[in-house]
C-alpha cells in the first residue's frame, strides 16, 4: 500500500486509483459508505467531475488523508463492479416487498415463504452494505437509504424492460409484463368489450405476462400513481391529479329491490316516488354523500365498497339500492330482483382507462391501450 500511495513520486503520474483497482485492495477502508455530506463523498464527487487528464496529473504530490484513499477506492470499485444474476434476483424480491407493503403481502406474488423473503433481503443488505428496512412487530418501513435503493431499483427494472422491448422489435414480438387494475362486476357488461380487447391484443406473436388486480376505484388510482399498476379501467367518481383519463363507455345504473322486500310485490300503480325514497338504502362508500342526496335518498343505512356485497344486501329484502343494469339483468330474469325505475332516476357512470401522466409506455402497453380504446369505440357505434 505504501508503494502504491507513493508511486507517483517516482513516475510523476497519479496512477494510484488504477493500481488499487487492479490489485483489488478493498480492505484498506472498513465500515459502511459515509453519508452524502461526508467529506469523503464530497471529495469523490469532486474527483468524478474532474477531466481525466487533470485527474491523472500530479495535482497533489502526496495523499495525506484517508478520505482521498477512500474516495479513490470507491471510485475504482464503482467503475469495475458489475451486477450478477443473483443481485438482480435479490433486487426483484426487494422491489416486490416494497410494492406490496411488507413481507407477508409479497408472499403470494413471489410464491415463497416469509423466511425466504427475509433471507433474500438480508443478503441484499449485506451485498450493498446498508440497512434497507425495518421489519418486525412494528411493521415494515423503508429506511432513508432503502428509499434511495428502491428508486434506483425501479429505474433499473424499467431500463431492463425497455431493453427487452427494444430487442423484441427485431423479431416483431411483444414481450414484458402488463399490470391492469379493474373495478368489480364488469364481466357481464357487453359495452365494455374487454374480452374482445384481450383477444385482439393476444392475436399477435407475444410473450406477455398479465397481472390483473381488482380493487376499489380510489385504490386503483393510487396504485397507478405509485407504479404498482400500468393502467386501470373503471368508473372513477373522484378524479386524481397526475393521471391521464381516456374515455371508454358508459354504464347505466337503476334502482332495484329484492324478492323479499315489500316493494317487490307491490303493484306498479300503487308505487310512488315518496314511498320508494322513504325506504332504507344501501349506498357505496366511494360515492360522495351529495350523490345520494341528488338522487333524493337520505335514509342511507348501509355502505359497501363493491357491487357484489351490495347485491347481497338488496336480496336480503331489507334494503333497496342502485346496481348496474347489465349486472342485475340475470337476477331480474330469475325473478329475484325488481327494477324500480322509471319512477326513480337512473344515472350513467363514465368508464375510463387511466394511466400515469408523462409515463412512456412500452410497445406492448401502447398496443394494449390502443386495443382497449378501439374495441370500446366500436361498442359505442
Amino acid at each position: 500500500a505504501f508503494i502504491m500511495l507513493n508511486y507517483h513520486r517516482f513516475m510523476g503520474f497519479y496512477y494510484t486509483p488504477f493500481w488499487m483497482a487492479l490489485l483489488g485492495i478493498r480492505g484498506l477502508v472498513h465500515g459502511p459508505r459515509p453519508e452524502q455530506n461526508h467529506p469523503a463523498q464530497i471529495e469523490l464527487r469532486r474527483i468524478q467531475n474532474q477531466p481525466m487528464l487533470e485527474f491523472l496529473r500530479p495535482s497533489q504530490p502526496y495523499i495525506r488523508h484517508k478520505t482521498r484513499v477512500y474516495c479513490c477506492i470507491n471510485l475504482c470499485l464503482s467503475m469495475y463492479m458489475r451486477l450478477s444474476g443473483s443481485d438482480l434476483r435479490l433486487l426483484k424480491v426487494f422491489d416486490a416487498v416494497v410494492r406490496h407493503g411488507g413481507f407477508a403481502a409479497a408472499q403470494a406474488a413471489l410464491n415463497v415463504g416469509p423466511s425466504t423473503i427475509s433471507n433474500h433481503i438480508t443478503a441484499l443488505e449485506e451485498r450493498l452494505g446498508v440497512s434497507l428496512c425495518q421489519r418486525g412487530r412494528s411493521g415494515f418501513k423503508l429506511s432513508e437509504k432503502g428509499k434511495l435503493v428502491f428508486d434506483q431499483t425501479q429505474q433499473l427494472l424499467r431500463h431492463m424492460e425497455n431493453f427487452s422491448d427494444g430487442v423484441s422489435i427485431l423479431k416483431d414480438q411483444l414481450i414484458g409484463k402488463i399490470k391492469v387494475g379493474l373495478v368489480d362486476a364488469i364481466a357481464t357488461d357487453t359495452r365494455s368489450k374487454l374480452d374482445e380487447a384481450f383477444a385482439k391484443f393476444l392475436s399477435v406473436p407475444n410473450d406477455i405476462k398479465f397481472e390483473i388486480l381488482q380493487n376499489q376505484p380510489q385504490e386503483l388510482l393510487q396504485q397507478v400513481l405509485n407504479g404498482k399498476l400500468d393502467v386501470a379501467i373503471g368508473s372513477f367518481p373522484h378524479k386524481a391529479a397526475g393521471l391521464t383519463y381516456r374515455k371508454l363507455h358508459q354504464e347505466q345504473h337503476s334502482l332495484y329491490c329484492g324478492s323479499r322486500h315489500p316493494l317487490f310485490s307491490k303493484e306498479q300503480q300503487h308505487l310512488t316516488l315518496d314511498c320508494i325514497l322513504s325506504e332504507e338504502v344501501v349506498g357505496r362508500g366511494y360515492w360522495r354523500d351529495k350523490h345520494h342526496e341528488e338522487l333524493g335518498f337520505k335514509n342511507i343505512k348501509a355502505i359497501v365498497y363493491e357491487i357484489e356485497p351490495q347485491l347481497i344486501l338488496i336480496r336480503s329484502g331489507k334494503f333497496i339500492g342502485y346496481l348496474p343494469d347489465h349486472f342485475a339483468a340475470s337476477w331480474v330474469a330469475k325473478g329475484q330482483l325488481r327494477c324500480l325505475s322509471p319512477l326513480t332516476p337512473t344515472f350513467n357512470c363514465e368508464f375510463d382507462l387511466v394511466s400515469k401522466k408523462g409515463m412512456k409506455p412500452s410497445r406492448a402497453l401502447s398496443k394494449f391501450i390502443s386495443d382497449v380504446e378501439s374495441t370500446s369505440v366500436q361498442s359505442l357505434d
